[in-house]
């Protein structure tokens, strides 16, 4: 078993080593407030409705609410994590061809996963105003047990820059991954169209 293991190790790091690529981070200079925060023309009532109306019917597992507080955590994957989180482009030749987005890359070819949990607080501001903040938790891993597992964790607002365990040639050793706010986004705007 043993030896099994160091040749799928040896294997991969030939694939690898194989490999060119080039790497374009995302840009994480400035995430506008509005991706995860919003004023609703609502009252905290109508707001707090229309958010356990959208989150019960969506792709959201509800863990925990509390409207008293105006909280509610909420959990989530996804079987395209790209739709929610990015890791900038990836482009390769060699062994394998891959242009596109970093994170496909990985859930394709380094069983890549992502884990959300997410944090909604609903603020009555005004009698028809509240402020409805989403945060969220976004966990990203990819690779195996053989040629380690590589973590990237961040909130809503934030990015996460990793170095890499085996990286190509050609891309440096560092990867960094963001929000691509559809979640937060979606939830928003589901707030606001909800009547």
């Amino acid at each position: 078993m043993k030896v099994i293991s160091s040749i799928i190790v040896a294997s991969f790091l030939v694939w690898v080593g194989c490999m060119t690529a080039t790497y374009l981070a995302p840009n994480t200079s400035s995430v506008p407030i509005q991706n995860y925060s919003r004023v609703i023309d609502k009252s905290f009532d109508q707001t707090w409705s229309a958010l356990i109306q959208y989150a019960g019917s969506a792709f959201f597992g509800i863990e925990h609410f509390e409207k008293q507080s105006g909280l509610l955590t909420l959990s989530f994957g996804a079987t395209r994590p790209s739709d929610f989180v990015t890791g900038g482009h990836w482009k390769t030749s060699g062994v394998v061809q891959f242009d596109g987005e970093y994170v496909d890359y990985c859930t394709k070819h380094v069983n890549g996963a992502l884990q959300g949990k997410m944090n909604v607080i609903v603020v009555a501001l005004e009698p028809n105003k509240t402020k409805v903040t989403v945060k969220a938790r976004y966990v990203f891993t990819c690779g195996n047990a053989q040629v380690g597992i590589e973590t990237w964790s961040f909130d809503s607002g934030g990015f996460d820059t990793q170095k890499i365990l085996n990286s190509a040639s050609g891309a440096g050793d560092s990867r960094t991954l963001m929000p691509t706010y559809k979640a937060e986004k979606a939830i928003l705007d589901a707030i606001a169209e909800i009547r």
